[in-house]
């Protein structure tokens, strides 16, 4: 073939060539524009139906909450000693006839722990109409002066709250000298001896307690009235002499005469009136 010859056809070739790419990338503008419009479409029927699905929901609470079948018709409280109904209720704000779905249980519980008397509080929904609450008040050991006013304590000797005259309750009277470093270590013992029975008297039998910068341990009890001093050092085995003691003198009929006790490496001395 000659050069003139070839020369003729190049161009056609080249025409055939840019009309064919022109036509691929027409092609693949349609396909794209329809893929994003699929996805489009796509995407609005998933909104579509996310909104109607949150509409739904939105409209079955409102139907839910403004419903009488969920209004609340009773208030169980269980574990109070010190707290009355009546307290509680107020100071969570509750009343009857409050739907109970709109009742926001942790901040029901957080209101009532932050009440002095409370340790641990659960609350829950029972379905349909009712509240529970569950409580574990402190429990109190002593009577503790600070500045002008009276408070209980628990076992360690730590305020709870103010003695005043609803419920109230009578307990020894806590005194701790300044000096007294090892009262939260003592006390722990005092009163689980006290609550196991050790002691040959009882909870009702003490007027008062004061643990002594000397490691000292001073009851004050009304029945048999006398003063009782026992050392701290060997409490156990002080303890049982005591008891020994003590069991003796009250079969002897001679209990009643005596005014001060004293116990100290397990020696007991007696003092009457």
């Amino acid at each position: 073939m000659s050069l003139e010859a070839m020369a003729r056809k190049r161009p056609v070739s080249r025409v055939k060539s840019y009309r064919q790419n022109s036509s691929n990338v027409r092609q693949g503008l349609v396909e794209l524009v329809k893929a994003i419009f699929i996805l489009g479409l796509k995407i609005v029927a998933g909104l579509v139906f996310i909104a109607g699905i949150s509409l739904a929901l939105i409209y079955g609470y409102r139907l839910v909450t403004g419903s009488n079948y969920f209004a609340l018709k009773q208030i169980e409280i269980e574990g109070c000693k010190h707290l009355t109904y009546g307290e509680i209720t107020s100071s969570l704000g509750l009343n009857l006839g409050q739907n109970i779905l709109d009742l926001n249980i942790a901040e029901l519980q957080h209101k009532l722990s932050k009440k002095p008397w409370i340790k641990e509080v659960y609350v829950r929904r029972e379905l349909p109409d009712k509240i529970r609450i569950a409580i574990v008040e402190r429990q109190a050991y002593f009577w503790v002066k600070y500045g002008q006013k009276l408070f209980y304590a628990n076992r360690l000797g730590e305020r709870i709250a103010e003695v005043l005259p609803k419920n109230f309750i009578s307990l020894p009277v806590l005194y701790v000298d300044a000096q007294c470093t090892r009262a939260k270590e003592q006390l722990p013992i005092i009163v689980s001896l006290l609550d196991k029975k050790k002691f040959p008297f009882s909870w009702q039998d003490l007027a008062g307690i004061h643990l002594t910068s000397l490691n000292r341990m001073e009851a004050f009890l009304e029945k048999p009235r006398l003063k009782l001093s026992l050392d701290m050092d060997g409490i156990l085995e002080n303890v049982h002499k005591l008891s020994l003691v003590w069991k003796d003198l009250r079969n002897r009929g001679e209990l009643n005469k005596v005014n001060k006790i004293h116990v100290l490496n397990g020696q007991v001395w007696v003092g009457f009136r």
